[in-house]
């Protein structure tokens, strides 16, 4: 049995922006930052656990206590809530995500789980307000570590218990549109397969990748070609 592991925005939900910009307009809001400047390639760990301890150290000279974290969240919550009220094409599947996931989950050679740097309540919601249900599949997220690789060590632990297995996959294949999806990928041992237009795949340093899943095919060809030798 293999395994595969999405990312979520910009690689199953076109929400990277939106999601950023709800992010910082909550920063604003709840500690005072001006955020024009920052740039999440210079944060060490570029998921929402991550990003909120460095912002409360720079704002507030310690890390967030469990009441300002999940105030935080809370609030971030809710202008992602507004957003997608005014303006609910923000919140759009990638082309073809919701076939391509309804077919592995219905593979018996493949199992799938979701690694996210988001939060769970917000990650979830993004989800659904795409047109994907997550429900019963393995998913880890920013409220189980606040790495990127714990993350995903997190999912795929998760999913061998899921399929279980005692022994681990025979081979397990990450899908993301970050560069720091590449660099977890890499740490991890993983194959990669990038989603995003070429220039922005030659950017992130993916080797392959694909534009969307509008071609399933292809898709499904780049997975084999990633676990042969693994």
């Amino acid at each position: 049995m293999r395994l595969v592991v999405f990312d979520i925005d910009d690689t199953l939900t076109r929400t990277m922006e939106v999601d950023g910009e709800c992010f910082l307009q909550t920063v604003e809001e709840q500690l005072g930052l001006d955020t024009s400047q920052l740039r999440w390639s210079e944060f060490p760990h570029v998921t929402d656990t991550g990003l909120l301890d460095v912002l409360f150290r720079k704002a507030r000279g310690n890390p967030p206590t469990l009441g300002e974290h999940d105030r935080f969240l809370a609030r971030f919550f809710q202008v992602l809530q507004a957003e997608h009220g005014r303006n609910p094409h923000r919140f759009r599947a990638i082309p073809g995500a919701r076939e391509i996931l309804t077919t592995l989950r219905n593979s018996d050679q493949w199992c799938v789980a979701l690694a996210t740097g988001a939060w769970f309540r917000t990650a979830r919601f993004k989800l659904l307000a795409a047109g994907i249900d997550p429900d019963g599949l393995p998913f880890a997220t920013s409220d189980d570590h606040h790495t990127r690789a714990g993350i995903v060590t997190r999912a795929i632990r998760r999913a061998e218990e899921a399929a279980g297995l005692t022994e681990g996959f025979d081979a397990i294949v990450a899908v993301g549109d970050g560069a720091w999806d590449v660099a977890t990928a890499s740490e991890l041992g993983l194959s990669f397969i990038g989603v995003g237009p070429p220039e922005r795949l030659a950017d992130i340093g993916a080797q392959v990748g694909v534009g969307d899943y509008t071609d399933p095919g292809t898709f499904f060809s780049l997975l084999e070609q990633a676990t042969t030798g693994q």
